[in-house]
């Protein structure tokens, strides 16, 4: 790991040394599509459960996905972004229940968040393309829903706010002196802070078994992800 980074520092250090005096300055407005991967052990435990119960299989949490919106710019190599991410899976199955009857269970889990992002980003000497690293501290709400009939409106059993912070890696495909349209690549990591509780949506999920469960079952939203999105770049060198 060591090795790893001090050549990406050195190969950094060597773009922003030929570059640095070739200042340049633009803005973006980028959408796209995100998808997430994490550990969601706690509520895929009580999906579990549900199955157990039911004789059933409610398929397991896995990757949340959604759209991302952006917009941002890039001044000396400074960066600024701001974003809108959507995170969210819904997974269903149709069982029978004990008198017989056919009942579909619907349930969804999602997380999106606001952000703030701040970093460097440095073009490379072709101009075809840019990299970026940075930071972002985020607003992040999460959600977690049932429905156990059809025909019946979502139980929304959790939903709360919670402060989040994420690195990303930003690649931009494309020519930079020129007003055109780019490809954002981004892959990220998303630090949860504080883990939410999922009890209350335990209980909506399996009314028979919840008391034989702990009263607070905290499921963290840390996890990996990445953005690809079409970008409207306006340059203003």
């Amino acid at each position: 790991m060591k090795k790893i980074i001090f050549v990406f520092t050195i190969v950094f250090s060597c773009h922003f040394t030929n570059l640095q005096a070739q200042d340049f300055a633009s803005v973006y407005l980028k959408t796209g599509y995100n998808v997430s991967f994490g550990d969601f052990d706690k509520i895929n435990g009580l999906i579990n459960t549900f199955n157990t119960t039911n004789e059933t299989n409610l398929k397991k949490i896995t990757s949340p996905n959604g759209i991302s919106v952006g917009l941002g710019g890039y001044y000396n190599y400074f960066m600024l972004d701001l974003g809108f991410n959507q995170n969210l899976q819904r997974r269903s199955e149709t069982f029978e229940n004990m008198d017989g009857e056919d009942v579909e269970q619907t349930i969804k889990f999602s997380y999106y968040n606001y952000h703030l992002g701040l970093g460097l980003a440095i073009p490379f000497e072709r101009k075809n393309w840019l990299f970026g690293l940075g930071g972002t501290i985020e607003q992040t709400t999460f959600r977690a829903r049932t429905r156990p009939k059809a025909n019946r409106d979502y139980i929304e059993a959790v939903e709360e706010k919670e402060f989040s912070s994420s690195v990303f890696l930003q690649f931009v495909i494309g020519d930079i002196d020129r007003t055109s349209t780019k490809l954002y690549i981004e892959p990220y990591y998303t630090f949860g802070f504080s883990p939410v509780d999922i009890f209350e949506f335990n209980k909506a999920l399996n009314p028979t078994t919840y008391q034989n469960d702990p009263p607070v079952i905290e499921q963290g939203f840390s996890h990996f992800g990445i953005r690809i999105s079409i970008a409207s770049y306006i340059n203003f060198r």
